[in-house]
């Protein structure tokens, strides 16, 4: 629960500086990647210019922790904002293939949802 009213909280913080009009919201989630391999947190060997802008003209945060080191726990955590591991048989302890059923109640709010309710009307767009 505390995670969940984190994101929402951090979700929040993106419409204070906005008066009536909704903010475009850029969620960047990438497997294996540290906090020092981009230029904008101070690696040296990559440079990565378009990722330096989206910082420094939107917003950055700089202590984030996913709960699993594996895709698809992350992943459920990211759109629960449930820990993966208290999920007991409904949650994921590593990647599932993809004959397996849904491990997120389709009840459920998700980020998704979350951003839809918000009156976004493309909420999620996977690249």
């Amino acid at each position: 629960m505390r995670m969940k009213k984190f994101i929402l909280f951090l979700l929040s913080l993106s419409t204070l500086a906005v008066s009536a009009e909704q903010p475009n919201v850029v969620l960047i989630y990438v497997d294996d990647l540290g906090y020092g391999d981009l230029s904008c947190y101070g690696a040296t060997k990559v440079q990565s210019p378009n990722i330096d802008r989206l910082a420094k003209e939107g917003r950055s945060f700089l202590d984030a922790h996913s709960p699993s080191a594996v895709c698809t726990p992350s992943r459920y955590g990211l759109m629960t904002g449930e820990y993966p591991f208290r999920q007991g048989t409904s949650g994921s302890w590593g990647p599932l293939v993809h004959t397996k059923e849904l491990i997120i109640d389709t009840d459920k709010l998700t980020l998704g949802r979350f951003f839809k309710e918000a009156g976004y009307d493309n909420p999620i767009t996977y690249c």
